[in-house]
């Protein structure tokens, strides 16, 4: 077998193995037992709110918390964030805040009572890659199999399926296979903050 016939099935391979675990959510299906959490608005982190506080800014307007009173009390948290970090600024808005090592069927326990979960994950490749045609598509495929920084996402769903769907603060609105998240989390120690009111 000639070198670029070697090559062309390698890169065909990365291609079809690493398109599809993560994709752009576009909806439910109405019919299995998927869990969806509701209300929970598109928050995007910028320069001066990280992953993390926007992330629970968005998980604070669910339980009610106005935009101008978080950004009121959290006037701006470019950096980096911790569990702890993101624990004490929920409390500045009157929300309770725990940080603990979670699982799957916590998770879904805390969606299936209308509470969504800020969780750690390796920051997901985008998936507007898969628009940029054949260099698009390999970049998403290789992406998907090197290290990538820790990063904030908000699970609201798990479908019937096995999608878990997270809003991403950088992203936007993704579902994620079950057994591609459920490693990514496990390589953050399935680390989780649940903001509920105070």
């Amino acid at each position: 077998m000639s070198i670029s016939i070697r090559l062309a099935a390698v890169l065909a391979a990365l291609l079809m193995g690493g398109c599809t675990s993560v994709k752009s959510f576009r909806g439910l299906s109405l019919t299995g037992d998927s869990l969806y959490v509701s209300g929970l608005p598109p928050l995007r982190q910028n320069q001066d709110y990280a992953c993390g506080p926007a992330c629970v800014a968005a998980v604070a307007a669910h339980w009610g918390v106005g935009l101008a009173e978080f950004k009121a009390k959290c006037p701006a948290a470019p950096q980096d964030t911790t569990g702890p970090d993101l624990r004490a600024i929920a409390e500045s808005l009157g929300l309770r805040g725990l940080v603990y090592q979670g699982s799957m069927s916590d998770l879904q326990d805390n969606l299936s009572q209308g509470r969504p979960m800020i969780v750690m994950i390796p920051q997901p490749p985008n998936p507007a890659l898969r628009q940029a045609g054949l260099i698009g598509a390999l970049a998403l495929s290789v992406s998907e199999h090197v290290p990538h920084p820790s990063h904030w996402v908000v699970v609201i769903g798990v479908t019937a399926d096995h999608q878990v769907i997270v809003h991403d603060p950088a992203a936007g609105p993704l579902q994620i296979e079950s057994a591609v998240f459920e490693k990514w989390w496990r390589r953050m120690n399935h680390l989780c903050v649940l903001v509920v009111p105070g």
